[in-house]
């Protein structure tokens, strides 16, 4: 996705983080959900989307 949005970037992608590895644990919605009846307004991926979109019109210059 991030590849093809900044076609001029070079980007490799790793193996991305060692399972467990993460010292705030998982990123879970299930209690704001449970508890606060929180429901996210936009999926993380149309967020990504949307944000890749933003850093484009703010720092790529054609």
């Amino acid at each position: 996705m991030c590849a093809h949005s900044f076609r001029v970037a070079d980007i490799e992608l790793g193996p991305g983080p060692v399972p467990g590895s993460d010292r705030l644990g998982d990123f879970d919605l299930t209690v704001a959900e449970r508890e606060l009846g929180y429901v996210p307004e936009h999926s993380l991926e149309t967020g990504l989307v949307d944000y890749m979109a933003w850093l484009k019109d703010q720092y790529v210059r054609t």
